[in-house]
């Protein structure tokens, strides 16, 4: 039983286990006298040797020699190993990439933050920032008035106090965003006058068309924004911008004062009155004098001064018009010269 448990036993190993495998199972200690296994007693003997050859030979797999500099263990070789594989690991996005991910709510939220913490970075912003248009500064108000409209109550009176109460905040930042931009339109921000005027002409319909609540609250809001509302509308068609100074001037005084003289306008005057034919132009083509005087009856009076003013600019022109015409006719009438005396034939009568 000398093989047990190994699996290399050689032809010899198995004959002498046939031979012995008739021995029974006794003692290993009790010694037997077996003259005619002298054959298998040299087999035997061989058969150790070549086991312990066996084992010197898996000793010498098994445990190398250190002078074997050529045998790299797992370790070394796992670290060689990863040293030549790069490690991937995750990273934040790009700027960039974070900016296009984001949307219209998520951007502007992300500004405010930017400019609550870093309040320095606000004239950078103002400078780099393009001006909004007309479209688009119309349709952000249209945006915060639908607003309104969406919260209104859908099982209640339209101009109780409870609807107002719904939709109060939304209103207050209507009117908000309404104040910032008509004062953006103002000049001398906005030079454009036709753009002023048409902005105030579209926000004006806005207020018309906000729900008429009962609320004492929101009548006294109503009428303070149609007053506001109004004096930009003076402000912007009264304004004429001097060459000279950059001053402003009463267009109107002008006109009367070029129509009272009777030599040549001024410069300035004839400056003005540049201007005041611009701006009839302008009232034409928006058709400001009927939108107006639809103004002026929607709020109850509240743009009767503004109606007034674009009547006397339409008069004053057409009064500016008329004399020039007339002074151009005596003009030619006094410059007519006869010149049948100069004829050849009335000269050699003499």
């Amino acid at each position: 039983m000398m093989s047990t448990g190994f699996s290399w036993g050689t032809q010899a190993l198995s004959e002498s286990t046939e031979v012995n495998s008739g021995l029974g199972d006794l003692p290993t200690s009790i010694p037997r006298y077996t003259p005619n296994l002298k054959p298998v007693n040299n087999n035997h003997h061989s058969n150790g040797k070549k086991r312990r050859y066996s084992e010197d030979q898996e000793s010498k797999v098994v445990k190398p020699t250190g002078n074997r500099k050529h045998y790299t263990t797992p370790s070394t070789y796992y670290k060689s190993k990863k040293s030549r594989t790069p490690k991937i690991m995750g990273q934040k996005l790009p700027i960039n990439r974070l900016v296009e991910a984001l949307d219209h709510t998520s951007l502007q939220r992300l500004l405010e933050s930017l400019i609550h913490e870093h309040p320095e970075i606000s004239n950078t912003i103002d400078k780099i920032s393009p001006k909004p248009t007309l479209t688009d500064s119309i349709e952000l108000i249209k945006q915060k008035f639908n607003s309104i409209m969406h919260h209104l109550p859908y099982k209640c009176d339209t101009e109780s106090d409870y609807s107002y109460l719904r939709i109060k905040t939304h209103l207050n930042e209507f009117l908000n965003c309404l104040s910032d931009f008509i004062l953006n339109f103002l000049p001398p921000i906005e030079t454009n006058v036709f753009n002023s005027l048409k902005f105030l002409d579209e926000v004006t319909d806005l207020i018309h068309t906000l729900p008429n609540f009962s609320n004492s609250e929101f009548q006294y809001t109503k009428s303070m924004a149609y007053e506001q509302i109004s004096n930009t509308w003076l402000i912007v068609l009264n304004h004429k911008m001097r060459p000279d100074d950059g001053t402003n001037n009463n267009n109107t005084s002008n006109t009367n004062e070029a129509l009272s003289s009777s030599s040549s306008p001024s410069p300035v005057a004839q400056c003005n009155m540049e201007n005041s034919a611009q701006l009839i132009k302008i009232i034409d083509e928006l058709n400001l004098q009927q939108k107006l005087a639809k103004h002026d009856n929607m709020s109850i009076g509240k743009f009767k001064l503004v109606v007034e003013f674009v009547n006397s600019e339409i008069e004053n022109y057409e009064n500016f018009n008329h004399t020039v015409t007339n002074n151009g006719g005596i003009l030619n009438d006094l410059i007519t010269v006869d010149y049948s005396n100069f004829s050849i034939a009335a000269r050699t009568s003499h």
